[in-house]
């Protein structure tokens, strides 16, 4: 839809345009949202007189791992496209001014973007929404927009072990021992806690069960019982949300280290 330049750029206060501008023009608004609570959200766009609204999840590469190819293709339409003028904030005229229910988590950051063409006469665009309270925000106001991405959250993990690798006799305790720490790259990020484990021989251990953004490193130390035939194990660490909404698991990272269990004598 744009092709070279903007002709200019302006700070809106709410996901709103300012109203008759011009004739034959096309213009794009870009905020980053995050909703108040995690449930199922309604959107609702209003223009003069051609406009879509898209919908991106902002990845964290500092904390998890997503499939790339995925998500493109999951987000190469828009959640709503109209193509018939509705005065300004009019927002039910025609049934394709409304998205379908979209699932928002309150721990993630989403990239909105709302595009609209001007031919003659009145312009305008507005982005609404309905929170799974009930409530309409129309349009969305600003304290729930970011104007850049705000920031990423990046969790390391780092054993203390210079090997590659351990060995252990069998029936004795495995001690595995290093530093986390969980920073926001930024200026704010959504502070929602995390598990965070450690998992080898088949066992889990949880080294902190409401990890919070402190960016300091902390140490830690998971012991494992030698309880099984010898084998070699790798370590992973991983993070999980703490609470009971839909998401994927975070992860930290898998390090490579091996353990060898030996047999006991």
């Amino acid at each position: 839809m744009f092709k070279g330049e903007s002709q200019s750029q302006i700070v809106l206060r709410d996901f709103d345009a300012p109203v008759n501008v011009g004739t034959k023009y096309v213009q794009r608004l870009t905020s980053y949202l995050q909703v108040p609570v995690s449930g199922n959200y309604t959107f609702y766009l209003s223009c003069d007189e051609f406009c879509e609204l898209w919908k991106y999840d902002v990845i964290e590469d500092g904390i998890e791992k997503e499939d790339r190819k995925a998500e493109e293709i999951v987000t190469k339409q828009p959640i709503i496209s109209v193509k018939r003028f509705s005065s300004y904030q009019e927002w039910g005229r025609y049934a394709e001014q409304t998205s379908q229910s979209v699932f928002l988590d309150k721990c993630r950051i989403y990239q909105m973007e709302a595009f609209m063409r001007e031919e003659t006469g009145n312009d305008h665009i507005s982005v609404g929404m309905h929170t799974p309270s009930g409530k309409y925000e129309r349009p969305i106001p600003g304290t729930r927009l970011f104007r850049t991405k705000p920031g990423t959250r990046k969790l390391e993990v780092t054993l203390q072990h210079p090997k590659t690798s351990l060995s252990a006799f069998v029936g004795s305790n495995l001690h595995i021992s290093g530093y986390y720490r969980f920073c926001c790259q930024g200026v704010y990020c959504p502070d929602c806690p995390l598990e965070l484990n450690v998992s080898t021989l088949g066992q889990n251990v949880t080294i902190n069960s409401a990890l919070n953004f402190s960016c300091v490193n902390t140490s830690f130390t998971a012991t494992f019982t030698t309880d099984r035939q010898p084998d070699n194990f790798a370590v992973k660490v991983s993070g999980h949300r703490t609470d009971n909404f839909r998401s994927n698991s975070l992860s930290g990272g898998e390090n490579n280290m091996a353990i060898w269990r030996v047999p006991s004598l």
